[in-house]
C-alpha cells in the first residue's frame, strides 16, 4: 500500500483483507491517509474498522485533508474513536468545511464527555462552524454536557466574545454546580464578553459552589479580578467535577 502497487495489493487483498499492524491499522486506513483512491477503492470491504485510538479510515482521510477519499468512505458516519469523536469532530479539529458538509448526519452525537459538535467548535474556537452548526442543528443550543456545561461556557472559558455573541440564549443555564454562564462571564475578568451579558461593571457577584461538600465562595468586582484568577477558579470547579465523577463510578 505504501507504494501504491495496485497489481500488489489485489494479488494480497483476499488473502490479507482486514489484517492490522501494531497499530491497528488496516491496508485502507493507510491508503486512506495517503490519498490512494485506486487502492481504497480495492479495499472497502475494510471500512467499518477501528485502529488502537478507535479511529476509522474516514476519520485518518479527514485527518490528512484527503478530500477525494472521504466521500468515498460514508458508510463509517456514526462512528465514535475512543474519546467519542465522530468524523464530524475530527473535521471541526482540522478546520474543514468541506467535509464537515459531508457528515451533517452526525451533527446530534455527542462524545464521551456529552459535549455536542457546537460545544467542540467553540472549545476549539470555530466561529465559522459554531454558526454553521447553529444555522443546521439549532436544537443544540443550550444542549449540556455531563457536567453541565454549555457551549456558551466553553466559549467563555476561551475568551471569545465573537461566538459568545452567537450563544447568549444559553445565558442563564446553570451547570451542575449551580454556575450560569453569565456568572462565569464575570469569573472569566473579560470585559468584552461581560459586556455582551449588560453587567454593570460596578455589580458585585457572590457565587457559591457546594457539592459532595465540597465549597468555593468568591465575591468578584469584575473590574479587579485577574485572568489568572479566573483560571484558577475554573480549574478548582473542574477539579471538584472530576472527584464527583470518580466518587459515582466508585
Amino acid at each position: 500500500v505504501w507504494m501504491n502497487n495496485e497489481d500488489q495489493v489485489q494479488k494480497l487483498a483476499e488473502s490479507h483483507i482486514c489484517s492490522i499492524d501494531t497499530e491497528g491499522q488496516t491496508a485502507l486506513m493507510h491508503a486512506a491517509g495517503r490519498g490512494y483512491k485506486n487502492l481504497v477503492d480495492l479495499l472497502k470491504k475494510e471500512q467499518k474498522i477501528r485502529d488502537n485510538e478507535g479511529k476509522t479510515a474516514l476519520m485518518i482521510s479527514i485527518i490528512n485533508w484527503k478530500h477525494d477519499i472521504t466521500h468515498m468512505l460514508l458508510e463509517e458516519i456514526g462512528i465514535q474513536d475512543n474519546d467519542g469523536w465522530t468524523a464530524l469532530m475530527h473535521a471541526i479539529a482540522q478546520d474543514d468545511l468541506k467535509a464537515f458538509d459531508l457528515l451533517h448526519d452526525e451533527l446530534e452525537i455527542t462524545n464521551l464527555q456529552g459535549q455536542s459538535p457546537l460545544m467542540v467548535a467553540a472549545q476549539l474556537n470555530s466561529d465559522i462552524f459554531v454558526e454553521e452548526i447553529l444555522k443546521q442543528c439549532p436544537q443544540l443550543l443550550k444542549q449540556q454536557d455531563f457536567s453541565g456545561k454549555t457551549a456558551l461556557s466553553y466559549a467563555i472559558v476561551q475568551g471569545n466574545p465573537e461566538i459568545c455573541k452567537m450563544l447568549l440564549e444559553e445565558k442563564d443555564v446553570e451547570d451542575n454546580f449551580g454556575i450560569t454562564n453569565q456568572q462565569l462571564a464575570i469569573i472569566s475578568g473579560n470585559q468584552q464578553i461581560i459586556d455582551l451579558f449588560q453587567i454593570e461593571p460596578s455589580q458585585i457577584q457572590s457565587d457559591r459552589i457546594d457539592e459532595n461538600n465540597y465549597a468555593i465562595e468568591k465575591t468578584i468586582n469584575p473590574d479587579e479580578v485577574t485572568k489568572d484568577e479566573a483560571q484558577q477558579i475554573f480549574d478548582r470547579i473542574n477539579k471538584m467535577q472530576v472527584v464527583k465523577e470518580n466518587s459515582a463510578s466508585e
